[in-house]
């Protein structure tokens, strides 16, 4: 059941009739986003202040506004379906107060905290791990074949966030943001570990133009784009709870559920290898079929035992005896990718062997 979502002015009436304002000095993230502990009538919830002047994700998205302003404004988070926990109520514009960029957004949620997996290292339980996937999969089918209203940060924008440009962009303006800097470091290292990944990924980081031509041919859904334990729990009812709408857009899911994959890996269960070597086939995604049965075949396919170790996992590659070819590769250890080239071994070449088909 969707609902028109109310309109607000400004952050004082979002927060009309609040009892108690408290700004959390030392919450987590890494975004530059700022937080307060708000109550009203009675009941917790949490202020999230999305401000171009402090936050390089929402700088790095092009979505000057913020992204999750334009999903409520369109009314797209009321149609989330059922097995969601979507904790904001409202959201409204807010005008900078510092040096230009500045002003984004403000988004009132209510505090789900409780509900979060926690910030450890250990391993989540297989079941929160199949229904975290079965509900994407869900998200995915349902807005199946959606519309460019969906497309609220542009898949260029993406591809570029985590970009050379994206590190010299922030250097330039004098971001003190760890993440940017963490990022300009990273591109200079992989040349040096994986060299022949890097003359292919390198060009595509700089103009990632081939890769989102090639994915402008598959079907697409709407994504939230930054899927990872960080921003997900479950709550008394099996609902999954799901924060950070920062980043949306409408893309080919598969690119998404493989990047998700790789988010602290090492907290998702354990998978045993049997057999000679790991046999994605029979439960790769299919042509036919309903969106449905695709977006959850393409979930279960992704996850820790699916494409990612499909094509390194292999005895003949411990051994030393080659590579496994084929169309698995473009979720595999980089240092593949040179096997998965076209003609002329270019970046576009490879692209059309990591697409579905």
């Amino acid at each position: 059941m969707t609902s028109t979502p109310r309109s607000y002015r400004d952050v004082a009436e979002l927060v009309a009739g609040a009892s108690e304002r408290e700004v959390l000095a030392h919450a987590p993230g890494k975004s530059g986003a700022r937080l307060e502990r708000v109550v009203i009538g009675g009941q917790p919830y949490v202020l999230k202040h999305l401000d171009l002047a402090d936050d390089w994700t929402m700088r790095a998205s092009g979505c000057l506004p913020g992204a999750p302003l334009v999903l409520w404004q369109r009314g797209i988070l009321t149609r989330l379906p059922d097995c969601f926990n979507q904790p904001i109520v409202g959201a409204a514009p807010e005008p900078g107060t510092g040096t230009s960029p500045s002003g984004g957004c403000a988004l009132l949620m209510r505090d789900v905290s409780r509900w979060l997996v926690p910030a450890t290292d250990e391993p989540i339980m297989a079941g929160q791990h199949a229904r975290f996937l079965a509900h994407m999969a869900t998200l995915h089918a349902a807005f199946w074949g959606c519309g460019r209203e969906f497309d609220v940060v542009p898949v260029m924008h993406r591809y570029l966030e985590l970009s050379p440009w994206m590190a010299e962009a922030e250097a330039a303006t004098g971001s003190g943001q760890l993440v940017p800097q963490l990022v300009g470091r990273g591109w200079p290292l992989l040349a040096e570990v994986a060299p022949a990944a890097a003359a292919i990924v390198t060009p595509l980081a700089r103009d990632p133009s081939p890769l989102v031509d090639a994915l402008a041919t598959t079907p697409q859904t709407f994504v939230h784009s930054n899927w990872k334990l960080d921003n997900l729990g479950t709550d008394d009812t099996g609902r999954t709870v799901l924060l950070d709408w920062e980043q949306p857009s409408a893309i080919w899911p598969g690119t998404w559920r493989s990047t998700a994959g790789a988010c602290r890996s090492r907290r998702r269960p354990r998978w045993r290898l049997t057999g000679t070597r790991w046999k994605p086939r029979a439960s790769t995604p299919a042509r036919g079929g309903t969106a449905s049965s695709r977006c959850a075949c393409w979930a279960r396919w992704s996850s820790s035992g699916g494409k990612r170790r499909s094509a390194v996992m292999t005895r003949n590659w411990r051994g030393g005896k080659g590579m496994p070819g084929g169309r698995q590769l473009c979720s595999a250890d980089p240092r593949w990718l040179p096997a998965a080239q076209g003609p002329g071994g270019t970046a576009a070449g490879a692209l059309s062997h990591c697409l579905p088909g």
